[in-house]
């Protein structure tokens, strides 16, 4: 479970909780753009 940044701080998880739930935003994000520009490309083919 991803806490706030202010909470645990001292277990060391927090950091690298944040840096995967950062990891996995770009990622989602990059795989939304990629989906909409094809998306795009097809309805504009059609």
């Amino acid at each position: 479970v991803c806490l706030s940044s202010g909470e645990f701080q001292d277990t060391g998880l927090v950091h690298s909780c944040d840096e995967t739930k950062r990891l996995a935003d770009e990622i989602v994000g990059l795989l939304v753009v990629v989906f909409r520009r094809c998306r795009g490309l097809v309805l504009t083919r059609t």
